[in-house]
This record gives structure tokens, C-alpha cells and sequence, in this order.
């Protein structure tokens, strides 16, 4: 046995032992010893090893809006790779994190960071189409849009997911 109590990500800021009653049903006692303890979980694994990839992967995607559109099988391409990229690290935080009940903050947040990636998808596809069609000016400002809109919208998830 350890002589500190400890656990893995965690600081243990407080704790305490005390024995109460265990009704399991009504009318029946039985001795107990109960255990409450306040934590602090340590983030910056999960900061650098998975909201930090997800951040990288999500800025790619809004490369394609800087790719000129006459490009429009690499904008194409840049949107779809950053697509399987996330797939990719869904997979393996699948793998890291427990499975819960319930969603958490990181869930919403790589939720949340999965549909900027597919909109951007949908915007490239969107100003492809305009392009191929001879509306380049809605295109560009699509485009144009697209540059400020994705990074201010993303910002602000990233704010509510750190501070939130």
C-alpha cells in the first residue's frame, strides 16, 4: 500500500474516512466505512495529446479556402484529408478515453470540431459548384467569408471548452 493516496491524472486536493450506517433495504443496518475525497484532474495530457491534434486538424481543413478555387480537386482534397484525419483520431480517443454514459466537455468539443470540418468540407464543395457554374463572385465571397467565420466560430468553441 501506498502511504499518500493517489490516482492516475488526479491530485487528491482533500479526504476523508468516516463509518456510517449501510441501509441496503429499508429497516436494515449494517456497518459501513465511507470514503470521500475532492480532486483536481491534471489536463495537460489531454491538452497536448488530444485537444491540440484535434485544434491542428481542424485549422487544415480551412486551408482549402485559401486555395484558389480553380484548384478545386486540392481544395477538395485538403477538406477530405482533414475529414479521415479526424476519423483517425476519433478512433484512437475512442481507445484512450472511458466509455461513459454521458457526454463530457472533450465530447462535445470533438463533436463539435468534427462538424467545422464537415461544413468546411461543404463550403469547398458549395464554391466548387458556384465556380464550375460561372458564379465567381458568390464563390469568392463564400470564400472570403469562409476565412474569418471558421476561425472566429472555432475560437469561441475552444474558449467554452477551456473555460466553460
Amino acid at each position: 500500500m501506498a502511504n499518500t493516496l493517489s490516482l492516475p491524472d488526479w491530485e487528491i486536493l482533500s479526504y476523508e474516512t468516516g463509518s456510517e450506517p449501510y441501509r441496503p433495504i429499508e429497516g436494515i443496518d449494517s456497518a459501513a466505512f465511507s470514503f470521500q475525497f475532492r480532486g483536481k484532474r491534471h489536463v495537460g495530457y489531454y491538452l497536448w495529446q488530444v485537444v491540440l491534434p484535434l485544434a491542428v486538424v481542424v485549422m487544415m481543413s480551412w486551408t482549402a479556402f485559401w486555395v484558389g478555387r480553380e484548384h478545386i480537386g486540392v481544395r477538395i482534397a485538403v477538406a477530405t484529408s482533414s475529414i479521415l484525419t479526424l476519423i483517425a483520431h476519433r478512433f484512437v480517443l475512442a481507445s484512450l478515453l472511458p466509455r461513459l454514459p454521458y457526454m463530457t466537455r472533450l465530447d462535445y468539443f470533438t463533436v463539435g470540431s468534427t462538424l467545422f470540418v464537415l461544413l468546411a468540407l461543404i463550403v469547398v464543395i458549395v464554391t466548387g459548384f458556384l465556380s464550375a457554374h460561372s458564379q465567381e463572385r458568390p464563390a469568392q465571397r463564400i470564400d472570403h467569408w469562409a476565412r474569418g467565420a471558421f476561425p472566429a466560430a472555432f475560437f469561441l468553441l475552444l474558449i467554452w471548452f477551456m473555460f466553460g
